[in-house]
């Protein structure tokens, strides 16, 4: 078998077993399937280098490079989230994880502090698809913030008096 071809039947393994991992953490994060937290630790990881070894394989094939997969732009977020908020949520916990709406398990962003009232939870998959179609994750993360701050802030509209 010639050497690229080889490449190439790699890559194709590689895709099929990253996407059937993932399945599997997000099975488990919504609540289908359970795991201990050793073995979910131990998925992630195994995610991660599956990750990585296909984007050895697409710049060896040529193929042109995609975003971030969504456990690493969540990452991101967790890290890096509050800085784009305004000063008084900068000392809040970002906590991603699933949520239940309109009868859907989701993932969705949320901000906790001990002794502050409850904040809105804002869903994090298109934001996560985005990135993963390409686009720049911190740029992401301020449309984000900002989506965010009008779930927490919302505006008043005022009409104007005659």
């Amino acid at each position: 078998m010639e050497e690229k071809d080889r490449m190439w039947a790699e890559y194709d393994r590689f895709r099929r077993w990253i996407h059937h991992l993932e399945n599997m953490i997000s099975g488990e994060r919504a609540g289908r399937l359970s795991f201990e937290p050793q073995e979910l630790e131990k998925l992630e990881e195994m995610l991660k280098k599956g990750c990585q070894r296909l984007g050895q394989l697409r710049k060896r094939l040529g193929i042109a490079e995609i975003g971030l997969p969504w456990f690493q732009f969540y990452e991101i977020v967790e890290d890096g989230f509050t800085q784009f908020l305004p000063e008084q949520y900068r000392d809040y916990k970002v906590q991603i994880g699933p949520v239940k709406r309109k009868g859907w398990i989701v993932d969705a962003l949320q901000l906790e502090k001990e002794g502050a009232p409850d904040l809105p939870a804002l869903e994090i998959k298109k934001y996560a698809d985005q990135v993963s179609d390409g686009a720049d994750a911190w740029r992401m993360l301020g449309r984000m913030a900002k989506d965010y701050q009008k779930l927490i802030c919302p505006e008043k509209k005022h009409q104007m008096e005659r």
